[in-house]
């Protein structure tokens, strides 16, 4: 209980702070959606390489703001689980505001997955698009326009 708890303080944190990435305002529940569904897949339980790691989108190290360095396994390590959402929730603004170096606003979300997974990004992709309510051949634009 106190888990759900805590993950549903975050989601209200989180879309707070992504109101300001330069996403449209309504846009932040679909980032709080998107991660969420990101952290669901990503297994994040106690235990779990996101769990130890404070990275519920169990992103790869790339110098992300608050990371404090990387795990064995090339994946960022974050002080606090706020400062893990937080790093997804950038990444996700900058890909649905066409500001990442990876991730385009023209993206579908296989596009998207494809780019964001080692492994197989169909289940990925359809996980989240059932999560959103739409299908995996959605661009990120028309999810959430800019």
């Amino acid at each position: 209980m106190a888990t759900g708890w805590a993950i549903a303080v975050g989601l209200i944190i989180v879309a707070a702070a992504a109101a300001g990435t330069g996403v449209a305002t309504g846009s932040a529940g679909i980032i709080a959606a998107m991660a969420a569904a990101i952290q669901s897949f990503e297994g994040w339980r106690p235990g779990s390489t996101s769990f130890r790691n404070n990275n519920p989108g169990n992103l790869k190290y790339a110098n992300q703001k608050g990371a404090v360095g990387c795990d064995a396994g090339g994946f960022a390590v974050f002080p606090t689980y706020e400062a893990g959402r937080q790093a997804l929730c950038t990444q996700l603004a900058m890909a649905f505001n066409g500001t990442s170096r990876v991730y385009t606003p023209e993206d579908t979300l296989y596009n998207f997955f494809s780019k964001y997974t080692e492994g197989d990004s169909i289940p990925y992709a359809n996980f989240v698009a059932d999560k959103l309510g739409v299908t995996a051949h959605t661009r990120l634009k028309d999810i959430a326009p800019a």
